[in-house]
């Protein structure tokens, strides 16, 4: 995790003066708060998810590239189970975050910490 935030964020310092000149650098210097970072997990997981739910499960899978059917577990394959699954996973992941965040604002604000 450590080696993919620092990764991600020493890329998005290359050049970041040109990008920032041309209008095409991220914003706020490319600084990601907690939105990103769930985002980018749930994604991951979703990844995961789909591609082993519909090497398991998938009865239809097709190459995105070319739309044509191709056996299970062909690489760049998808079906409707995996993608289904995916989104489950992401949705749940990014839910269980957003009531972790909420629960986390709410002692903190009620123990007057912040």
């Amino acid at each position: 995790m450590c080696i993919y935030f620092i990764t991600g964020t020493l890329v998005m310092r290359v050049k970041l003066q040109q990008k920032q000149k041309e209008g095409i650098a991220e914003a706020r210097a490319g600084r990601r708060g907690a939105v990103g970072y769930v985002a980018s997990l749930a994604s991951k997981l979703a990844d995961t998810v789909s591609s082993e739910i519909g090497k398991a499960y998938g009865t239809a899978t097709f190459l995105v590239t070319s739309l044509k059917q191709v056996p299970r577990g062909t690489e760049g394959a998808v079906s409707v189970e995996g993608s289904l699954a995916g989104f489950v996973a992401a949705a749940g992941f990014s839910l269980c975050a957003a009531l972790a965040l909420h629960v986390s604002r709410r002692v903190s604000f009620s123990s007057g910490v912040l």
